[in-house]
């Protein structure tokens, strides 16, 4: 693995600065783990990103940088990594935070939507369904809660279970 990183390759850099990290191994080595993703950021891997914002976000790894943090979250999810544009997603629609902005949560549960994962498509259909950070689109929010539901998605499941004993959108 480590020869893989050496010769370059993002993916394998990814894969051993987390193996570093996991272990614990000592300050210098998580020095030469973030080298790594330094060097795995440098060719676009979104992966990367995310652990090295991942990092900056814990003060536990001497290197707190919230700021720094979220512009790589953003770099990660707007080349498709998943479990970024959760990670905004939820971020932006969380009123308690600085960077509040459902207009940005909407736009990264889309995105995780369009991935078809069961989360991202329960947290943008249940956005359409109250309009937050976009329109309201009732019968386009049903769809996508469950089609999150079909996929097992628990929380998915129970608010349909709510919609169709309300009433909603039912002539």
């Amino acid at each position: 693995l480590k020869l893989a990183a050496d010769k370059e390759n993002p993916e394998a850099a990814v894969l051993y600065a987390k193996f570093i990290i996991k272990n614990k191994l000592n300050d210098t080595t998580f020095l030469v783990a973030l080298e790594y993703l330094k060097k795995a950021i440098e060719r676009e891997n979104a992966e990367a990103m995310f652990q090295m914002a991942a990092f900056l976000a814990d003060e536990d790894y001497g290197i707190f940088d919230p700021d720094k943090s979220i512009y790589y979250y953003n770099q990660s999810a707007r080349l498709g990594f998943l479990e970024a544009q959760l990670l905004l997603a939820s971020i932006y629609d969380n009123p308690g935070t600085a960077i509040y902005n459902p207009q940005k949560a909407f736009e990264f549960s889309e995105a995780a939507a369009k991935q078809r994962h069961p989360e991202g498509l329960y947290f943008y259909g249940e956005m359409l369904l109250n309009g937050r950070g976009t329109g309201a689109n009732f019968s386009a929010g049903a769809e996508a809660i469950m089609v999150s539901a079909e996929k097992g998605y628990a929380p998915a499941q129970l608010l349909l279970a709510e919609i169709y004993t309300s009433g909603k959108g039912i002539q």
